[in-house]
């Protein structure tokens, strides 16, 4: 499996240790490869996500005159945006919150990694990201998906469990970066014994 996740995570973990504190607008296509195929995080902000963009853009989704491109458009920008911040912002915790919406947008692109489709492809329900938006906004949760299929060698249990914790957990039992790390690594550690000793059998 890609190394990507890796480098992303750690890229997350700089910027959530620095004074930004979070990034606050982490999608795939904001995750750059460099000529060493390094990942590069840009447009990251230090304002507040619930100010910035994003939620302009909820707003102008909700209340503006649009055409259905433009809808269709938008539609497919806030697919890595948390549930959390189309609803109430009463459980809004500052920096806390920031960084859980991160920890979301994360699982998301951890699951494009794996799959190497748009985030939701294999939702059980809606699949058109206008009708996910308006799903998640129906039910403030992400549509399921049922990943079991890519668990194999090149993505171990643990990935998985990842991505549905930071996908469905609720906002402040997402695990952040290094919590992600030592999962990871743990358990590459035990995939590479496993196989070691499958090997020494044969």
């Amino acid at each position: 499996m890609s190394n990507q996740y890796k480098l992303t995570l750690k890229g997350l973990q700089y910027l959530q240790n620095s004074k930004i504190n979070f990034h606050g607008y982490l999608q795939s296509r904001n995750c750059i490869v460099d000529c060493r195929y390094a990942v590069k995080l840009m447009d990251f902000s230090p304002k507040n996500v619930f100010k910035s963009k994003i939620r302009k853009k909820i707003n102008l989704l909700n209340y503006g005159s649009l055409s259905n491109f433009e809808i269709l458009n938008l539609s497919i920008d806030l697919l890595w945006t948390a549930p959390e911040v189309f609803g109430s912002l009463k459980d809004y915790r500052g920096v806390e919150s920031e960084r859980c919406c991160d920890m979301y947008s994360f699982g998301l692109i951890l699951q494009e990694i794996i799959t190497r489709e748009h985030p939701f492809v294999y939702s059980k329900t809606e699949k058109d990201p206008v009708e996910l938006i308006k799903f998640i906004l129906k039910n403030n949760a992400a549509p399921k998906v049922d990943l079991m299929d890519y668990w194999d060698n090149d993505c171990p249990m643990a990935i998985l469990d990842v991505i549905n914790t930071c996908i469905y957990s609720p906002p402040f039992k997402r695990p952040l970066p290094k919590q992600i790390l030592e999962i990871i690594k743990y358990d590459c550690f035990i995939l590479f014994i496993t196989e070691k000793t499958v090997q020494e059998q044969k």
